[in-house]
Protein backbone atom coordinates (compact mmCIF):
# COMPACT_ATOMS: atom_id res chain seq x y z
CA UNK A 1 0.00 0.00 0.00
CA UNK A 2 2.98 2.15 1.18
CA UNK A 3 4.14 1.67 -2.99
CA UNK A 4 0.84 2.53 -4.26
CA UNK A 5 0.51 5.67 -2.58
CA UNK A 6 3.51 6.18 -3.81
CA UNK A 7 2.79 5.77 -7.10
CA UNK A 8 -0.01 8.03 -7.04
CA UNK A 9 2.23 10.75 -5.14
CA UNK A 10 4.83 10.47 -8.57
CA UNK A 11 2.16 10.05 -10.97
CA UNK A 12 0.84 13.60 -9.89
CA UNK A 13 3.59 15.46 -9.13
CA UNK A 14 3.00 15.41 -5.59
CA UNK A 15 -0.31 16.88 -5.88
CA UNK A 16 -2.49 13.80 -5.21
CA UNK A 17 -4.81 15.15 -7.57
CA UNK A 18 -6.48 14.78 -10.74
CA UNK A 19 -4.02 11.45 -11.16
CA UNK A 20 -6.18 10.22 -14.34
CA UNK A 21 -5.14 13.76 -15.94
CA UNK A 22 -8.61 14.40 -17.71
CA UNK A 23 -9.36 17.60 -18.98
CA UNK A 24 -13.49 17.16 -17.78
CA UNK A 25 -14.82 20.56 -17.12
CA UNK A 26 -18.45 19.68 -16.28
CA UNK A 27 -20.78 16.46 -15.27
CA UNK A 28 -24.25 17.24 -17.31
CA UNK A 29 -28.12 15.82 -16.70
CA UNK A 30 -30.09 15.86 -19.92
CA UNK A 31 -31.89 18.05 -18.41
CA UNK A 32 -29.09 20.56 -18.11
CA UNK A 33 -28.28 20.03 -14.07
CA UNK A 34 -24.20 20.77 -13.71
CA UNK A 35 -21.83 19.76 -11.47
CA UNK A 36 -18.51 21.41 -11.53
CA UNK A 37 -15.42 19.07 -13.49
CA UNK A 38 -13.56 19.18 -9.77
CA UNK A 39 -16.07 17.04 -8.12
CA UNK A 40 -15.71 14.47 -10.93
CA UNK A 41 -12.11 14.78 -10.57
CA UNK A 42 -12.29 14.55 -6.92
CA UNK A 43 -14.47 11.42 -7.02
CA UNK A 44 -11.90 10.09 -9.10
CA UNK A 45 -8.88 10.37 -7.27
CA UNK A 46 -10.82 9.37 -3.92
CA UNK A 47 -11.76 5.77 -5.44
CA UNK A 48 -8.55 5.08 -7.40
CA UNK A 49 -5.82 5.84 -4.52
CA UNK A 50 -7.89 3.31 -2.98
CA UNK A 51 -7.60 0.60 -5.45
CA UNK A 52 -5.73 -1.91 -4.99
CA UNK A 53 -5.69 -2.86 -8.86
CA UNK A 54 -7.29 -5.90 -10.17
CA UNK A 55 -10.63 -5.69 -12.91
CA UNK A 56 -12.94 -6.55 -10.60
CA UNK A 57 -11.65 -4.00 -8.31
CA UNK A 58 -11.69 -1.58 -11.24
CA UNK A 59 -15.61 -2.51 -12.20
CA UNK A 60 -16.81 -1.58 -8.71
CA UNK A 61 -15.01 1.40 -8.60
CA UNK A 62 -16.49 2.52 -12.02
CA UNK A 63 -19.67 1.75 -10.67
CA UNK A 64 -18.78 3.65 -7.33
CA UNK A 65 -18.35 6.77 -9.25
CA UNK A 66 -21.35 6.61 -11.94
CA UNK A 67 -23.41 5.92 -8.89
CA UNK A 68 -22.53 9.03 -7.35
CA UNK A 69 -23.34 11.18 -9.96
CA UNK A 70 -26.67 9.22 -11.29
CA UNK A 71 -28.03 9.54 -8.40
CA UNK A 72 -28.28 13.17 -9.18
CA UNK A 73 -29.17 12.59 -12.71
CA UNK A 74 -26.19 13.40 -14.29
CA UNK A 75 -25.06 11.17 -17.31
CA UNK A 76 -22.38 13.01 -19.97
CA UNK A 77 -19.23 13.99 -18.94
CA UNK A 78 -17.86 17.71 -20.86
CA UNK A 79 -14.23 18.16 -21.26
CA UNK A 80 -12.18 21.31 -21.94
CA UNK A 81 -12.15 20.74 -25.95
CA UNK A 82 -16.15 21.03 -26.14
CA UNK A 83 -16.15 16.98 -26.55
CA UNK A 84 -18.65 14.57 -24.49
CA UNK A 85 -18.92 11.23 -23.11
CA UNK A 86 -21.12 9.31 -21.76
CA UNK A 87 -20.47 8.89 -18.05
CA UNK A 88 -19.84 5.22 -17.55
CA UNK A 89 -17.53 5.17 -20.98
CA UNK A 90 -15.44 8.29 -19.32
CA UNK A 91 -15.02 6.98 -16.07
CA UNK A 92 -13.87 3.54 -16.94
CA UNK A 93 -11.51 5.20 -19.04
CA UNK A 94 -10.03 7.68 -16.55
CA UNK A 95 -9.57 5.28 -13.89
CA UNK A 96 -7.76 3.04 -15.77
CA UNK A 97 -5.74 6.12 -17.08
CA UNK A 98 -4.95 6.87 -13.58
CA UNK A 99 -4.30 3.46 -11.99
CA UNK A 100 -2.01 2.91 -15.29
CA UNK A 101 -0.74 5.90 -14.17
CA UNK A 102 0.02 5.09 -10.72
CA UNK A 103 1.01 1.25 -11.39
CA UNK A 104 3.85 2.93 -13.70
CA UNK A 105 4.72 5.13 -10.77
CA UNK A 106 5.40 2.15 -8.59
CA UNK A 107 7.60 0.56 -11.46
CA UNK A 108 9.65 3.58 -11.66
CA UNK A 109 9.62 3.67 -7.92
CA UNK A 110 11.25 0.02 -7.47
CA UNK A 111 13.56 0.58 -10.83
CA UNK A 112 15.44 2.94 -8.99
CA UNK A 113 15.45 1.22 -6.08
CA UNK A 114 17.62 -1.69 -7.50
CA UNK A 115 19.37 0.80 -10.53
CA UNK A 116 17.71 -0.03 -13.23
CA UNK A 117 19.00 1.35 -15.63
CA UNK A 118 16.11 0.49 -18.67
CA UNK A 119 12.52 -0.86 -19.50
CA UNK A 120 10.70 -3.67 -21.16
CA UNK A 121 7.40 -3.06 -23.02
CA UNK A 122 4.97 -6.15 -22.00
CA UNK A 123 3.17 -7.44 -25.20
CA UNK A 124 -0.16 -8.96 -26.39
CA UNK A 125 -1.96 -10.24 -29.17
CA UNK A 126 -4.73 -7.65 -31.03
CA UNK A 127 -2.32 -4.66 -30.82
CA UNK A 128 -2.78 -1.56 -32.15
CA UNK A 129 -0.59 -1.11 -35.48
CA UNK A 130 1.27 2.12 -33.81
CA UNK A 131 2.57 -0.04 -31.17
CA UNK A 132 2.83 -3.20 -32.79
CA UNK A 133 6.94 -2.77 -33.85
CA UNK A 134 8.11 -1.61 -30.45
CA UNK A 135 5.66 -4.46 -27.81
CA UNK A 136 7.57 -6.92 -26.36
CA UNK A 137 11.13 -5.12 -26.43
CA UNK A 138 13.75 -4.12 -24.17
CA UNK A 139 15.43 -0.51 -24.43
CA UNK A 140 17.37 1.49 -22.10
CA UNK A 141 16.05 4.50 -20.58
CA UNK A 142 17.51 6.79 -23.20
CA UNK A 143 16.21 5.13 -26.01
CA UNK A 144 12.88 4.45 -24.76
CA UNK A 145 12.36 8.32 -23.88
CA UNK A 146 13.09 8.97 -27.49
CA UNK A 147 10.93 6.01 -28.83
CA UNK A 148 8.39 6.85 -26.79
CA UNK A 149 8.46 10.84 -27.54
CA UNK A 150 8.03 10.17 -30.98
CA UNK A 151 5.25 8.08 -31.13
CA UNK A 152 1.93 10.41 -31.91
CA UNK A 153 0.19 7.96 -29.04
CA UNK A 154 2.56 7.41 -26.25
CA UNK A 155 2.69 4.06 -24.83
CA UNK A 156 0.39 3.34 -21.90
CA UNK A 157 -1.95 6.18 -23.09
CA UNK A 158 -5.53 6.32 -24.65
CA UNK A 159 -6.68 3.01 -24.39
CA UNK A 160 -3.37 1.26 -24.61
CA UNK A 161 -2.67 -1.66 -22.61
CA UNK A 162 0.88 -2.05 -22.62
CA UNK A 163 3.11 -1.60 -19.03
CA UNK A 164 6.61 -0.84 -19.03
CA UNK A 165 8.67 -2.62 -16.43
CA UNK A 166 12.06 -1.85 -15.16
CA UNK A 167 14.74 -3.93 -16.28
CA UNK A 168 18.75 -3.95 -16.21
CA UNK A 169 20.14 -4.10 -19.31
CA UNK A 170 22.35 -7.07 -20.30
CA UNK A 171 20.76 -8.40 -17.30
CA UNK A 172 17.34 -8.99 -17.28
CA UNK A 173 16.45 -11.66 -19.48
CA UNK A 174 13.35 -11.11 -22.38
CA UNK A 175 10.22 -12.07 -21.64
CA UNK A 176 8.99 -12.77 -24.72
CA UNK A 177 10.71 -14.73 -27.53
CA UNK A 178 11.43 -14.09 -31.05
CA UNK A 179 8.71 -16.93 -31.66
CA UNK A 180 5.95 -15.84 -29.42
CA UNK A 181 6.83 -12.03 -30.49
CA UNK A 182 6.23 -13.07 -34.16
CA UNK A 183 3.20 -15.13 -33.31
CA UNK A 184 1.65 -12.02 -31.57
CA UNK A 185 2.39 -10.09 -34.71
CA UNK A 186 0.59 -12.72 -36.83
CA UNK A 187 -2.61 -12.86 -34.70
CA UNK A 188 -2.74 -8.54 -34.84
CA UNK A 189 -1.77 -8.59 -38.81
CA UNK A 190 -4.55 -10.85 -39.70
CA UNK A 191 -7.46 -10.21 -41.20
CA UNK A 192 -11.16 -11.35 -41.08
CA UNK A 193 -14.14 -10.38 -43.17
CA UNK A 194 -17.16 -9.75 -41.62
CA UNK A 195 -20.01 -7.85 -43.16
CA UNK A 196 -18.38 -7.59 -46.38
CA UNK A 197 -15.25 -5.91 -45.17
CA UNK A 198 -11.95 -7.26 -43.88
CA UNK A 199 -10.67 -6.28 -40.37
CA UNK A 200 -7.59 -7.04 -38.02
CA UNK A 201 -8.27 -8.40 -34.57
CA UNK A 202 -7.55 -4.95 -33.44
CA UNK A 203 -9.91 -3.36 -35.71
CA UNK A 204 -12.82 -5.00 -34.51
CA UNK A 205 -12.22 -4.55 -31.07
CA UNK A 206 -12.43 -0.93 -31.94
CA UNK A 207 -16.16 -1.66 -33.56
CA UNK A 208 -16.74 -3.49 -30.02
CA UNK A 209 -16.31 -0.42 -28.51
CA UNK A 210 -18.58 1.82 -30.81
CA UNK A 211 -21.22 -0.85 -30.18
CA UNK A 212 -21.06 -0.96 -26.52
CA UNK A 213 -21.19 2.91 -26.72
CA UNK A 214 -23.88 2.72 -28.35
CA UNK A 215 -25.80 0.28 -26.35
CA UNK A 216 -25.00 2.55 -23.21
CA UNK A 217 -26.47 5.75 -25.26
CA UNK A 218 -29.69 3.51 -25.87
CA UNK A 219 -29.81 1.57 -22.60
CA UNK A 220 -29.65 5.71 -21.47
CA UNK A 221 -32.61 6.35 -23.61
CA UNK A 222 -34.58 4.05 -22.06
CA UNK A 223 -33.89 5.17 -18.59
CA UNK A 224 -34.76 8.57 -19.39
CA UNK A 225 -37.97 7.64 -21.22
CA UNK A 226 -39.23 5.20 -18.30
CA UNK A 227 -38.61 7.80 -15.73
CA UNK A 228 -41.22 10.24 -18.42
CA UNK A 229 -43.32 7.64 -18.97
CA UNK A 230 -42.69 7.30 -22.66
CA UNK A 231 -43.66 3.79 -23.64
CA UNK A 232 -42.82 3.86 -27.59
CA UNK A 233 -39.49 5.22 -26.67
CA UNK A 234 -38.46 2.99 -24.42
CA UNK A 235 -39.61 0.02 -26.47
CA UNK A 236 -38.21 1.98 -29.84
CA UNK A 237 -34.55 2.16 -27.64
CA UNK A 238 -35.31 -1.64 -26.26
CA UNK A 239 -35.78 -3.02 -30.26
CA UNK A 240 -32.20 -1.10 -30.54
CA UNK A 241 -30.46 -2.83 -27.88
CA UNK A 242 -31.53 -5.91 -28.72
CA UNK A 243 -30.36 -5.69 -32.57
CA UNK A 244 -26.96 -3.76 -31.29
CA UNK A 245 -26.28 -6.67 -28.53
CA UNK A 246 -26.58 -9.72 -31.72
CA UNK A 247 -24.55 -7.76 -33.79
CA UNK A 248 -22.31 -7.40 -30.55
CA UNK A 249 -21.89 -11.09 -29.74
CA UNK A 250 -21.76 -11.72 -34.05
CA UNK A 251 -18.74 -9.64 -34.37
CA UNK A 252 -16.95 -11.16 -31.50
CA UNK A 253 -17.47 -14.74 -32.14
CA UNK A 254 -16.64 -14.24 -35.89
CA UNK A 255 -13.30 -12.51 -34.45
CA UNK A 256 -12.91 -14.59 -31.55
CA UNK A 257 -12.52 -11.90 -29.56
CA UNK A 258 -14.03 -11.81 -25.78
CA UNK A 259 -17.77 -9.94 -24.84
CA UNK A 260 -17.86 -7.08 -22.40
CA UNK A 261 -20.64 -7.24 -20.51
CA UNK A 262 -19.73 -4.79 -17.81
CA UNK A 263 -18.76 -2.21 -20.63
CA UNK A 264 -22.34 -2.13 -21.53
CA UNK A 265 -23.83 -1.47 -17.99
CA UNK A 266 -26.26 1.78 -17.18
CA UNK A 267 -27.50 1.89 -13.57
CA UNK A 268 -31.30 2.07 -13.35
CA UNK A 269 -31.69 0.44 -16.46
CA UNK A 270 -34.30 -2.23 -16.81
CA UNK A 271 -34.98 -4.22 -19.83
CA UNK A 272 -38.46 -4.46 -21.15
CA UNK A 273 -40.13 -6.98 -23.71
CA UNK A 274 -40.21 -6.18 -27.12
CA UNK A 275 -40.38 -8.41 -30.91
CA UNK A 276 -37.73 -9.60 -31.76
CA UNK A 277 -36.20 -7.27 -34.60
CA UNK A 278 -36.43 -10.83 -36.99
CA UNK A 279 -40.61 -10.52 -36.42
CA UNK A 280 -40.72 -7.06 -37.54
CA UNK A 281 -41.30 -6.78 -41.72
CA UNK A 282 -39.32 -3.80 -41.15
CA UNK A 283 -36.89 -1.78 -38.98
CA UNK A 284 -35.54 2.21 -38.94
CA UNK A 285 -32.43 3.09 -37.66
CA UNK A 286 -32.54 7.14 -37.29
CA UNK A 287 -29.48 7.97 -38.81
CA UNK A 288 -29.77 6.27 -42.28
CA UNK A 289 -33.77 7.18 -41.99
CA UNK A 290 -32.64 10.57 -41.39
CA UNK A 291 -30.24 10.39 -44.28
CA UNK A 292 -32.34 8.92 -46.95
CA UNK A 293 -35.64 10.81 -45.90
CA UNK A 294 -33.72 14.15 -46.45
CA UNK A 295 -32.71 12.92 -49.81
CA UNK A 296 -35.71 11.24 -51.42
CA UNK A 297 -38.63 12.48 -49.82
CA UNK A 298 -38.54 15.80 -51.27
CA UNK A 299 -37.59 15.13 -54.67
CA UNK A 300 -38.33 11.93 -55.08
CA UNK A 301 -41.74 12.13 -53.66
CA UNK A 302 -42.97 15.46 -53.46
CA UNK A 303 -42.92 15.70 -49.56
CA UNK A 304 -41.37 17.62 -46.82
CA UNK A 305 -38.53 15.78 -44.69
CA UNK A 306 -39.10 18.82 -42.15
CA UNK A 307 -42.86 17.73 -41.16
CA UNK A 308 -43.06 15.17 -38.99
CA UNK A 309 -46.28 14.04 -40.13
CA UNK A 310 -44.99 13.44 -43.73
CA UNK A 311 -41.61 11.66 -41.98
CA UNK A 312 -44.36 9.18 -40.87
CA UNK A 313 -46.40 8.95 -43.63
CA UNK A 314 -42.75 7.98 -45.43
CA UNK A 315 -42.00 5.23 -42.99
CA UNK A 316 -45.90 4.83 -43.54
CA UNK A 317 -45.63 4.07 -47.60
CA UNK A 318 -42.31 1.74 -46.73
CA UNK A 319 -43.31 -0.65 -44.21
CA UNK A 320 -46.75 -1.22 -46.53
CA UNK A 321 -43.95 -1.76 -49.43
CA UNK A 322 -42.46 -4.78 -47.24
CA UNK A 323 -45.63 -6.30 -46.50
CA UNK A 324 -47.64 -5.95 -49.56
CA UNK A 325 -45.08 -6.17 -52.02
CA UNK A 326 -45.67 -7.51 -55.93
CA UNK A 327 -42.49 -8.85 -55.72
CA UNK A 328 -39.51 -9.92 -53.57
CA UNK A 329 -36.25 -10.41 -54.59
CA UNK A 330 -32.44 -11.39 -52.59
CA UNK A 331 -29.07 -10.59 -53.95
CA UNK A 332 -26.14 -7.74 -53.91
CA UNK A 333 -26.83 -3.99 -52.84
CA UNK A 334 -23.46 -3.15 -53.75
CA UNK A 335 -21.16 -4.69 -50.60
CA UNK A 336 -24.19 -5.73 -48.73
CA UNK A 337 -26.45 -8.74 -48.45
CA UNK A 338 -29.88 -7.45 -49.35
CA UNK A 339 -33.72 -7.76 -49.62
CA UNK A 340 -35.38 -6.02 -52.24
CA UNK A 341 -39.03 -5.05 -52.30
CA UNK A 342 -41.08 -3.94 -55.23
CA UNK A 343 -44.47 -2.61 -55.67
CA UNK A 344 -45.54 -1.33 -59.10
CA UNK A 345 -41.91 0.01 -59.91
CA UNK A 346 -40.68 1.37 -56.99
CA UNK A 347 -38.09 -0.49 -54.63
CA UNK A 348 -37.17 -0.82 -51.19
CA UNK A 349 -33.86 -1.75 -49.99
CA UNK A 350 -33.52 -4.10 -47.01
CA UNK A 351 -30.11 -5.01 -45.39
CA UNK A 352 -29.41 -7.33 -42.30
CA UNK A 353 -32.60 -8.95 -42.97
CA UNK A 354 -35.30 -6.20 -42.08
CA UNK A 355 -33.32 -3.06 -41.36
CA UNK A 356 -34.30 -0.14 -43.91
CA UNK A 357 -31.00 0.71 -46.17
CA UNK A 358 -32.76 2.95 -49.13
CA UNK A 359 -35.97 3.72 -51.55
CA UNK A 360 -35.64 3.51 -55.33
CA UNK A 361 -38.23 6.02 -57.48
CA UNK A 362 -38.92 4.03 -60.24
CA UNK A 363 -36.34 1.74 -59.44
CA UNK A 364 -37.25 -1.66 -61.15
CA UNK A 365 -34.45 -1.05 -63.75
CA UNK A 366 -31.74 -0.44 -61.30
CA UNK A 367 -29.14 -2.98 -61.92
CA UNK A 368 -28.67 -4.33 -58.80
CA UNK A 369 -31.67 -4.91 -58.56
CA UNK A 370 -32.01 -7.13 -61.52
CA UNK A 371 -29.32 -8.95 -60.90
CA UNK A 372 -31.18 -10.14 -57.39
CA UNK A 373 -32.75 -13.40 -57.55
CA UNK A 374 -36.36 -13.36 -57.47
CA UNK A 375 -38.15 -15.46 -54.19
CA UNK A 376 -41.60 -14.93 -54.24
CA UNK A 377 -44.56 -12.16 -55.95
CA UNK A 378 -47.31 -12.01 -58.41
CA UNK A 379 -45.47 -10.10 -60.93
Amino acid sequence: MDEWISGVAEATQGTLQNIAHTSTVAVVSPNGIVSPGDAYKAAVDEITAQLAGGEDGLRRATQKVCEQFADAGLSIVEYESGRVEELGAATERNLKQAVHEVYQGVQRRVGQEYGADGVEISAHADCAPDHLECQGKQYTNEEYEAMNGALRRKIGTWNCRHVVYSIIVGVTPPTYSDEELAEMRARSQEKVEFDGKEMTRYEATQVQRRLEREIRKQKNRSVIAAAADEKEMRRDAQMKINQLTDKYKELSDAFGIPTKAERMSVSGYRPVKVPKLLDTPLYFEDKQFGQKAGKHMLHDWGMDPGDEKQREKFREMMYNMAINYDEKREGKWHKYDAIYYSKGRDVLVVVNKNVFHTILKDGYDNKWFAAAERISGNR
